[in-house]
């Protein structure tokens, strides 16, 4: 939608009812809609607040709120033409807005053929001239009938002379003049900026949630998505969750299409460390698929994601990117990957499809410690360590709010080699946040003289990074561990 070519992940054409997304957008606009709910009539037209043009009238039948809604049809002009209410609110160049509507159409007066309900934004001059616009398609006649569903968008930025954005809610209808009316209810918009960021974080995302790892997962939903770009379903054919409790991501074709999964946490969950445990055998995973677990925070814009990581984004992928031959397999990066140091890449070889290993990286200011380990122990030993890699340059994600997501995906939409659909399994995914006193070795909640005896065993030596008295990743136990220690030294809970 506003995301360069070369982006990873894009915006899907719609989302699901989102209802504190709703809320958040009528509590924090500075700028409100006039009558957003079509409750009160118009001096004039058919709703107050509210211009009009085309076939426009009040409804009873599918209220999102309060007794009324806006009914809208098709002005029958025998060429693509559209009917519809619409209403400025202030804006600035380089603004961003946030816009939510209730939209449906009802079984009596059923949207048909390629008409459907429509979302616009367009950018206008002091005196009223249309700049430019932006153009989301809401809902067509495959759509339920007789429930109204929450969408939410997003537009912008704003072009240089523009100081108004008018909302257009519409039916468009094609030169076959299709019957059918659609219905609007309860819109809102903002121009705040959290408000509107946060929005963006859901575009992609339909109706359905899940529970895994005792936490809650939206699932994303919508075509010509990234990575990709692909089709991502929110089908239980696609995503669950098995009576153990391990995650199931699964690849499938309808024939025509690949089907791909993906969740992310609703939860931003901060620095810290976040381990997932992989089960079977994800080292032979078919070349043209990827298995990423990562982190990513949707953005405005993404002007210079070549040169920087504009979408706070860290990244365990699984894949051999296309090439049956290639030597590796998995790969820690930071984006962009192209940048050098921000990518490792290493062979990861198991053995039996009950196999479980942990993939790991610790996330904390200035620095990315990751670790592959053998089976899910809570860290490696030197026996189980498969790969490590600490992560210190620049494209560290910042300390905002990216979310942790799982996905499987095919490179370039490219199905698998043999045509047969994947599935890969998540057995777990913990989240271990900063421990409150850092050279706590003994898991007690204090650093005290327990702590410094077990560092003593490990001073001078080569260890798992993050074990043994290696806090700061380095996989060595030296002096600036001490350092740490010692700076910590007495710390306790507060009482």
């Amino acid at each position: 939608m506003f995301r360069s070519s070369s982006s990873k992940h894009g915006h899907a054409r719609r989302s699901g009812p989102l209802i504190a997304g709703l809320l958040l957008l009528a509590s924090a606009s500075p700028a409100q809609l006039v009558n957003p709910s079509f409750e009160t009539p118009g001096a004039g037209a058919e709703f107050d607040g509210w211009g009009q043009f085309g076939s426009v009238a009040d409804a009873f039948d599918l209220p999102a709120d309060g007794a009324r809604c806006a009914k809208v049809w098709g002005p029958f002009a025998s060429t693509w033409a559209l009917s519809g209410v619409h209403q400025d609110v202030p804006v600035d160049p380089g603004q961003f807005v946030g816009v939510s509507v209730y939209a449906g159409h009802p079984a009596s007066d059923p949207l048909t053929g390629q008409a459907r309900a429509i979302l616009n934004v367009e950018w206008r001059a002091a005196g009223g001239a249309l700049i430019s616009y932006q153009s989301f398609d809401l809902l067509d006649a495959s759509d339920p009938t007789d429930t109204m569903k929450l969408y939410e968008r997003v537009a912008g930025p704003a072009p240089a002379g523009a100081t108004a954005a008018r909302l257009v809610l519409g039916f468009l209808q094609s030169p076959a003049n299709e019957t059918g009316s659609a219905r609007f209810d309860l819109a809102a918009f903002t121009d705040d900026p959290e408000a509107v960021h946060e929005t963006l974080q859901w575009l992609d995302f339909g109706d359905r949630t899940i529970q895994f790892a005792g936490r809650t997962w939206r699932c994303k939903e919508g075509a010509d998505l990234g990575p990709g770009p692909n089709t991502f379903s929110q089908s239980v054919e696609n995503v669950w969750v098995d009576a153990s409790g391990a995650l199931h991501l699964r690849m499938t074709t309808d024939g025509s299409d690949w089907l791909c999964p993906e969740i992310t946490a609703e939860d931003a969950l901060g620095h810290g460390d976040y381990v997932f445990v992989t089960r079977g055998r994800v080292d032979q995973l078919d070349p043209n698929l990827v298995l990423g677990m990562f982190l990513w925070e949707y953005q405005e814009s993404y002007a210079g994601a070549g040169q920087s990581n504009v979408a706070n984004e860290f990244d365990v992928e699984l894949s051999r990117w296309g090439d049956p031959l290639a030597e590796f397999n998995a790969q820690f990066v930071a984006q962009p990957y192209t940048t050098p140091g921000n990518l490792s890449r290493y062979a990861l070889t198991l053995g039996s499809p009950d196999d479980l290993v942990s993939h790991a990286f610790l996330w904390r200011e200035g620095q990315v410690v990751c670790r592959a380990w053998h089976g899910d122990a809570p860290e490696p030993t030197a026996g189980t360590l498969i790969h490590a890699y600490n992560y210190t340059g620049a494209d560290v994600p910042r300390d905002e709010a990216p979310r942790v997501h799982l996905n499987l995906w095919p490179i370039f939409g490219a199905p698998p080699l043999d045509g047969m659909e994947r599935e890969v399994v998540i057995e777990s995914f913990r989240f271990v946040a900063p421990p409150a006193c850092p050279g706590d070795l003994d898991a007690d909640a204090d650093t005290d003289v327990f702590d410094f005896a077990i560092f003593t065993q490990g001073f001078g030596r080569a260890v798992p990074a993050l074990t043994g008295g290696d806090f700061d990743g380095t996989g060595a136990v030296d002096v600036l561990d001490f350092a740490t220690l010692a700076g910590d030294f007495g710390c306790a809970p507060a009482p």
